[in-house]
């Protein structure tokens, strides 16, 4: 069972199975790979969905997430000092996630993946 923690104690939890609740603040990938940018309120995170590393429903369901949508993802933490956030430097590996709501388009975003 994954330790539900929060993004800021993300590096406490390297090499390890965790679970984080958050909101979508970003999202692209192409084909076979998701990247989805995660955020709790205590930090942000990079998630990284390979399609042969879960299960299909749960990829699919990770192709249809909007900015904002309410997301649970379990996933194991690997150390990359590319990975952007805060506070950096980790990156989650998606195996699992729970779509708790997928929001509306906004109207106004200035980049089909996110704010940026």
């Amino acid at each position: 069972m994954a330790t539900t923690i929060f993004v800021r104690d993300i590096a406490q939890y390297d090499g390890q199975e965790v679970t984080v609740r958050g909101w979508v603040k970003a999202k692209t990938g192409k084909g076979k790979l998701q990247f989805i940018r995660l955020r709790d309120g205590t930090g942000e995170v990079q998630c990284v969905a390979f399609m042969k590393e879960m299960d299909e429903a749960d990829f699919e369901a990770i192709r249809g997430l909007t900015q904002e949508s309410s997301v649970i993802i379990t996933g194991n933490i690997r150390a990359d000092e590319r990975a952007p956030g805060y506070p950096g430097g980790f990156e989650i590996g998606v195996t699992g996630i729970e779509v708790v709501q997928v929001s509306d388009e906004y109207p106004i975003t200035p980049k089909e993946h996110g704010t940026e």
